[in-house]
């Protein structure tokens, strides 16, 4: 009898030693990982590209009127002749028309004027700026995600409210440094992803842009040490792009070269003429570069 349990004993054992051996040898799932954790360091997230963008379009507003104060507009006047033409037609206009002309200045004059251009992009401005404050919070978990330390992200939004502070100042110029010093994270971000992206691009045009806004406030030491870093930021791209893009770094070279001699001169009209070359031959690198 007690054999038999023994034996019975025995066999529950040896069976239930061959299921665990079996069961070790399956090989083991995966763990399932969400599409979107795959995919976050592959693509450029669209909140990155769209904080570029809209950072991009506010500083170029804000350049455009300040290359107008540099360099500004003839005014248009109307010629002698034209206004003897216009007096000579008014005399031949009928009593009718000419109240018509006063009901309509009546009107015109109770009206506000039009607001002037500089006034048109510092309301834009605020706008814009209030659009990058939304790309700003959508990018955080992104940034964060792939390996942003929580010092990059603390200066960016530093930065970010002193660009919203400089609105306050209705100066062009104020708020286009802060754009800038703003803009000159985009890089450092865009390197935290594995997205076909040149960093080195966005590094060279934050130099391009700190140059002219030092020239044009009279900070000639500045930006001649920041010539200097341009070439260091552009010393860096140019060694990376392929054979196809010589031509236009060549151009580049040249370019640089007649910035800073402008700089030396401090001539601030030819520093906006080279600035504006030199950001045109950068930009078709761009484009050669993404093809």
């Amino acid at each position: 009898m007690n054999n038999k349990i023994l034996k019975v004993s025995l066999t529950l054992f040896l069976i239930t030693m061959l299921i665990l051996n079996l069961n070790g040898c399956k090989p083991k799932k995966k763990p399932n990982i969400p599409k979107n954790l795959k995919k976050t360091s592959a693509e450029l997230p669209k909140p990155l590209t769209s904080l570029k963008e809209d950072l991009d379009k506010l500083y170029k507003s804000l350049e455009k009127v300040i290359n107008e104060k540099i360099m500004p507009k003839p005014s248009t006047s109307e010629s002698r002749g034209g206004q003897q033409g216009g007096q000579s037609k008014q005399q031949g206009k009928t009593q009718s028309s000419q109240k018509s002309s006063k009901a309509s200045e009546k009107g015109k004059a109770g009206e506000k004027p039009a607001p002037s251009p500089e006034q048109k992009v510092l309301s834009d401005a605020t706008k814009i700026v209030d659009k990058i404050h939304k790309d700003w919070n959508d990018l955080q978990p992104e940034l964060t995600k792939n390996g942003a330390s929580s010092q990059m992200i603390e200066q960016f939004s530093n930065n970010l409210n002193a660009l919203t502070s400089s609105l306050k100042t209705n100066n062009p110029a104020t708020i286009a440094v802060a754009t800038n010093e703003t803009y000159k994270f985009i890089p450092d971000f865009m390197a935290l992803f594995k997205a076909k992206n040149i960093p080195g691009i966005y590094r060279v045009i934050y130099q391009i842009r700190n140059i002219f806004l030092k020239a044009y406030h009279d900070n000639w030491s500045g930006a001649k040490s920041d010539i200097a870093s341009l070439n260091r930021e552009w010393a860096t791209l140019r060694a990376s792009i392929e054979q196809k893009q010589v031509s236009i770094a060549n151009k580049i070279d040249y370019s640089i070269k007649e910035l800073e001699k402008a700089i030396d001169n401090k001539d601030k009209s030819l520093i906006k003429i080279e600035s504006e070359i030199l950001n045109s031959n950068i930009n078709s690198l761009e484009k050669a570069i993404k093809k």
